[in-house]
């Protein structure tokens, strides 16, 4: 049995690693066609990662040795929330929820953690972005993540329309935290040049590639199992896709927000819905 378990537990990862870079593709493709661009191929976030792991790992005077465990601290946070997920091999236990909201915090700390160890002015700028964002998007994820969830205290599934003020919320909270457009302010390339990725390079860039990966795979299954109905592991796959479209279409559709506007918008625009869908919640029980 444990040789069974460790074959699936390793299974979920790989699977979820390649699905994710998958999703990135898919977006990049999508953000290009939908501005009559080609766009590169949807393998080449897997291309780049596979790349990154095989160039030199360029380490400046001015950094300091906290910076490797950025990517580190971010890859472990994602993986660890892809097995609270209810979809295959899921180790259930009472408050899964508030693992997930801990850990998903986590994996944002290690950007944190890398951007203000580099050294560079730029990444400085970036992971304090990074902070400031988290704040703002971090009121309405937690909220809306728990409408859904409230009755039993763990991950449960439902459809959006039961719940839709905290979908919109939720939706708008997580493409804040993958800092996606209008939200990519933290690596607003015009301003910071790869803001908290400015210094990195090698491994270490490979691996914050490899947990964003992770990250873009739980945070769209997150939205198919709370507001999209869940179900087998085909069916939560086949849901992250129109997931993954949506968010592509919003980037393509809305300019980059400064970080004021940012927190504005998601402190009385994003949480207000939130709190309306949780007082819903709280009336229906």
């Amino acid at each position: 049995m444990a040789i069974i378990d460790f074959f699936l537990i390793v299974t979920k990862i790989l699977v979820a690693g390649f699905f994710g870079f998958l999703f990135m593709g898919i977006i990049r493709k999508l953000a290009a066609r939908f501005q009559n661009r080609i766009g590169p191929p949807i393998w080449q976030p897997i291309l780049d990662f596979i790349k990154l792991l095989s160039k030199e790992n360029i380490v400046s005077k001015r950094e300091s040795p906290w910076t490797n465990l950025g990517p580190i601290i971010s890859l472990a946070a994602y993986i660890s929330v892809l097995f609270l997920l209810p979809i295959g091999l899921h180790f259930d236990f009472y408050g899964s929820v508030i693992w997930v909201i801990y850990l998903l915090f986590a994996g944002v700390g290690g950007y944190i953690i890398a951007g203000f160890a580099s050294g560079n002015p730029y990444s400085g700028i970036g992971g304090s972005r990074e902070l400031v964002q988290a704040f703002g998007f971090e009121l309405p994820f937690i909220i809306s993540l728990l409408v859904p969830t409230l009755k039993l205290l763990s991950i449960a599934s439902s459809w959006f329309y039961v719940y839709p003020f905290a979908f919109v919320a939720f939706l708008i909270a997580v493409q804040g935290e993958l800092a996606l457009p209008p939200f990519h302010i933290p690596d607003a390339e015009q301003e910071l040049v790869a803001g908290v990725f400015t210094e990195l390079s090698g491994w270490r860039l490979g691996l914050f590639e490899l947990a964003y990966a992770f990250k873009i795979f739980v945070l769209s299954s997150l939205i198919s199992i709370l507001f999209l109905g869940g179900g087998s592991f085909l069916a939560v796959l086949v849901k992250d896709f129109f997931v993954i479209i949506f968010l592509a279409l919003i980037r393509v559709l809305f300019a980059r927000m400064t970080i004021d506007r940012s927190l504005k918008f998601f402190w009385f625009v994003a949480t207000p819905l939130a709190l309306i869908g949780l007082v819903r919640v709280l009336f229906l029980m």
